[in-house]
């Protein structure tokens, strides 16, 4: 009877082949078809099973079934035990399902190999059961694993090395979840690889595990792109925090997303705080004198024009309040884009270039002011130093009378002494201008001795005048070290600018105190001077009103005297007063014999 089946099953199917290949309408019509049309197939299986009954009763004897070689016959009620009609046709399904397994297999295999990527898959007892090309180049290997126990790879993260468990397709099937984990893996021939192994289980359609699946993405070049990368950007993260310039980079908004770290001294920000809104940074342009608009930046136009500005000089005020001028230079970064992806700023402080330029203009002005003064101012006195010189020579030879030629002898000592004094402001602007402390005679001194000097020298002037000379010192000063001849010729100026300056009535104070050094100043009483005045009274040739006499030069001459001596020196407002002129010189310690200003400057 197995034959007998097994011959009805092919017969079956390949009719049910050709039947479904060729779609004869002839074949279909000799096929019995039943009301309702069922399909060629069912029709063919009914049409079999009507046959083999047919056959089956030819040889059956009155109440059975004869089989031949003597085995057992069937009864009827067997036929309803192994149902006939139904039995080839489910044998033609698996049959078909048999032949077509293969050609969906290669194809499936095919399909895995072309993947890039390398394809693992395991059942659900965790043994691998396929794996394409990819996965075999990456792990360097022809071989079919059996076990991944055959593998070893590395933990990128931690460094353990994986156990058979802790692959990606043992916690998928054991797990029964995704996992993603990066490896160093160690391939049967020697060398080692990068590898990015994802894993997640399969199920049927009942929601059944059935295996599981693994995908390996080579990802080792990738890797040390990454690892050179971060190694490049590193070393230039260090180049930009050891540049002595700011640089400050802007996304595609205009924002600014890093500063190195002379960008934020630069600006007066703090090391690690953030970034404020470029709108918020305040400069103005030292050329034209106007402010710097949001709009106006040079980063601004670098990134919405693509303009790369160099060497802007600006005026700005950082965040801290301090003041700086800067080269402000910027250019547009561009990837791949046509248009700029970002912005680059660099700002190098030039504040002290600047301003020794500006010192050098004012130097050349000063000279030329001088040269122009001396040519003028000097012209005049020295005519009429001939002059009365010429008159003195014709009262001798006329018989003029004595005491006539004692007048004019002493009119011309006058004038000699008031231009020997004029050499001497001019001598003096030389060396506290150059701060040259070789020049200085520098000796111990007491500052209440000092200011009682001034104060001898000027009380008659005072007096002669109507005008009040008030003297306050504080006690215990400290001594300081000073050169005596020049000192003096500090107190003469300010106090001489003091008394043109002051109306008959008035008071001019002078002062000391003393904390970290001692503090001498001079004030008087009268209409204040405005910021704009005490800003530029030390300047050579600066007069308040032009109607005083004089060439300008003795407050620049006091400042050059202080300024060689260490010290500094500047006007400030005072309640009641027109102006206080403090100077402060460095103080000593009297139990230690003070040092030679000459020898610390040879040192």
């Amino acid at each position: 009877m197995a034959g007998y089946y097994a011959a009805c099953a092919s017969r079956a199917d390949q009719s049910a082949s050709r039947a479904d290949r060729r779609r004869s309408h002839a074949r279909q019509a000799a096929l019995p078809r039943p009301a309702g049309g069922r399909r060629t197939s069912e029709g063919f299986h009914a049409c079999l099973s009507a046959s083999a009954r047919a056959r089956r009763l030819a040889c059956r004897p009155s109440g059975g079934v004869s089989t031949p070689r003597g085995r057992p016959a069937f009864r009827r009620n067997a036929a309803r035990t192994f149902p006939w009609p139904q039995l080839p046709g489910d044998v033609s399904k698996m049959t078909s399902a048999s032949a077509r397994s293969g050609p969906v297999e290669r194809l499936l295999q095919e399909m895995i190999d072309l993947m890039p990527v390398g394809v693992w898959v395991a059942d659900r007892t965790g043994r691998l059961v396929r794996m394409n090309r990819a996965a075999r180049r990456i792990w360097r290997t022809e071989a079919h694993p059996d076990e991944l126990a055959s593998l070893r790879a590395w933990r990128v993260d931690s460094g353990g090395e994986l156990a058979p468990g802790d692959w990606g397709l043992q916690r998928a099937i054991r797990e029964r979840k995704t996992s993603e984990q990066l490896l160093r893996a160690r391939c049967p021939d020697g060398s080692e690889r990068t590898i990015l192994n994802t894993a997640a289980p399969l199920n049927d359609a009942q929601g059944r595990l059935t295996g599981a699946v693994a995908v390996d993405e080579d990802v080792t070049e990738l890797i040390a792109a990454r690892a050179l990368s971060e190694k490049r950007g590193q070393l230039l993260q260090t180049v930009l925090d050891l540049l002595p310039v700011g640089v400050l980079r802007f996304d595609p908004t205009g924002q600014i997303v890093e500063a190195n770290p002379a960008a934020r001294r630069l600006w007066g920000l703090e090391d690690q705080g953030p970034l404020p809104d470029l709108a918020d940074f305040r400069a103005r342009d030292v050329a034209t004198g106007e402010r710097i608009v949001p709009g106006g930046w040079a980063s601004t136009l670098a990134l919405h024009r693509g303009e790369t500005i160099r060497d802007e000089l600006l005026e700005i005020c950082g965040f801290n309040g301090s003041s700086r001028t800067i080269f402000n230079s910027a250019a547009p970064l561009y990837l791949h884009e046509p248009r700029p992806v970002g912005a680059v700023a660099v700002n190098q402080d030039v504040s002290s270039l600047y301003r020794t330029q500006q010192q050098l203009r004012t130097a050349v002005r000063d000279r030329e002011q001088l040269l122009a003064f001396v040519a003028h101012d000097l012209r005049n006195p020295l005519a009429g130093l001939m002059l009365l010189a010429g008159s003195i020579e014709r009262a001798a030879q006329g018989g003029m009378d004595p005491a006539d030629i004692r007048a004019l002898t002493g009119k011309l000592q006058e004038r000699v002494q008031g231009l020997a004094g004029l050499v001497d402001d001019l001598l003096a602007i030389s060396a506290g201008g150059l701060a040259d402390v070789s020049m200085l005679n520098l000796q111990q001194a007491r500052p209440e001795q000092l200011v009682s000097d001034a104060t001898e020298q000027v009380q008659d002037l005072f007096d002669a005048r109507g005008i009040d000379l008030v003297v306050q010192v504080a006690h215990g000063l400290p001594a300081v070290m000073v050169d005596r001849q020049r000192l003096q010729r500090v107190w003469s100026n300010l106090l001489d600018n003091a008394l043109k300056h002051t109306e008959p009535g008035g008071r001019v104070t002078l002062g000391a105190t003393g904390h970290a050094a001692v503090a001498f100043c001079v004030s008087n009483s009268g209409p204040a001077l405005s910021a704009g005045q005490m800003g530029a009274m030390f300047r050579p040739f600066w007069q308040a009103r032009r109607d005083k006499q004089g060439a300008g030069l003795g407050l620049s001459i006091a400042r050059a005297i202080v300024e060689a001596h260490g010290g500094s020196i500047w006007a400030e407002a005072a309640e009641g007063e027109r102006v206080c002129v403090k100077f402060e010189l460095p103080r000593i310690e009297l139990t230690r014999s003070p040092p030679s200003r000459r020898s610390r400057h040879a040192a």
